[in-house]
């Protein structure tokens, strides 16, 4: 029996496909605005777990741009939390390669999640401080080095726990992968 057009539209999977798309749309929107009025603070309360797409890459590309031109006036806090721009070495091609994230504080250290929106690998910024662990990291104006490190045993589960625990977006993102997402410690460097 072949089902009609109106009861296609009212399936689950298309109900949540539409209810997904107008999301990221009223969330582009929001963005755009944000962008738009300097307020780039509005966009810290949380609406969903995000998923990777050309808008999400678009937001980080402006986000990067926003932080750098204000000197971290500007998008210095997401989702309740703070924001660094991390410069790394490509593995690769040897050349710069800065990423906007977010992190808990802890101490002088910096710790971030290595989550990419719950992809099946790992961000490239993450295989660069694999393959360099040594980086740059931009805080408003000032840039320090430090050094990475992959935080393991107790220690990870209990970055993890903060993390979700103020973020819990993070937990979304793991259940959307079978990679354990990697937490990096990232230690201020001795010149």
């Amino acid at each position: 029996m072949a089902e009609t057009k109106r009861e296609r539209e009212r399936s689950p999977v298309v109900l949540r496909e539409r209810n997904e798309r107008i999301v990221t749309a009223r969330h582009a929107g929001t963005v755009a605005r944000c962008l738009a009025s300097r307020r780039v603070e509005a966009l810290e309360t949380p609406t969903m777990a995000a998923k990777k797409s050309p808008l999400v890459e678009l937001f980080w590309r402006l986000h990067l741009r926003a932080y750098r031109m204000s000197g971290g006036r500007l998008g210095s806090k997401l989702m309740g939390l703070p924001v660094l721009l991390l410069t790394t070495k490509g593995r690769k091609s040897g050349e710069a390669r800065t990423s906007p994230l977010m992190y808990l504080p802890r101490g002088k250290d910096f710790v971030v999640i290595a989550s990419y929106l719950g992809q099946p690998k790992h961000p490239a910024w993450f295989l660069n401080l694999r393959a360099n662990p040594v980086a740059d990291v931009q805080l408003g104006t000032a840039h320090q080095r430090v050094r990475a490190r992959e935080a393991e045993g107790s220690e990870r589960e209990e970055l993890w726990r903060t993390v979700v625990a103020k973020t819990p977006d993070y937990a979304e993102y793991q259940t959307r992968t079978s990679r354990r997402i990697p937490v990096v410690v990232l230690t201020p460097a001795a010149d």
